[in-house]
């Protein structure tokens, strides 16, 4: 995706607006999911999509500085939803739960099981500290990089490796209580 990501900026800096549309189709998802766990409103993440974008067309031609657009993009929006959030004081204390999607086994007590243990799995995830859970989505729900999440949160590759490790013992201890309990 980086060499796609790098053609799309050229073509950016070259005021080719088809360029722009598909970065913005390529990035709103990823984007919006990123920004939602800033914001905790969907309207405010639009809100803040759409100035991040809206300054991207408008300094287009200082796009040539940008080594990695995708960092860039993380970073802008990072930084414009804490602005929002200190300018509108709204604070919020959970992440908006993941969907419920998950595929109808065909034993109703495999369902059951499956959807608890997933179930335990987000409330796991939920209760960790903020920056952990950040970090988590970030690499293991995003699939996104150690460096590039380095990059955007400004923290060492160190500090994602010690929070992964701190969040995939909690929730494999709560997989392991859970368990426990169904078999006893």
């Amino acid at each position: 995706m980086a060499a796609d990501l790098n053609d799309i900026k050229s073509s950016i800096i070259s005021d080719e607006y088809a360029a722009f549309r598909e970065l913005y189709l390529l990035m709103y998802a990823p984007l919006m999911r990123f920004t939602s766990i800033y914001t905790h409103c969907p309207h405010m993440a639009e809100d803040v999509l759409a100035d991040v974008f809206l300054k991207l067309w408008e300094r287009r031609d200082q796009l040539a500085h940008v080594r990695n657009l995708r960092v860039y993009l993380y970073t802008a929006v990072k930084n414009t939803a804490l602005n929002y959030r200190s300018r509108q004081a709204q604070l919020t204390d959970s992440i908006d739960e993941l969907s419920d999607n998950q595929s109808a086994a065909t034993n109703p007590e495999t369902a059951l099981i499956s959807s608890e243990v997933y179930k335990q799995v987000q409330r796991t995830i939920n209760q960790l500290p903020p920056r952990c859970k950040l970090i988590f989505q970030l690499a293991k729900e995003e699939g996104m990089r150690y460096k590039e999440i380095a990059s955007i949160l400004g923290i060492s590759i160190k500090t994602i490796d010690n929070q992964l490790a701190i969040a995939l013992s909690k929730i494999g201890n709560a997989i392991l209580a859970y368990e426990k309990k169904i078999n006893q």
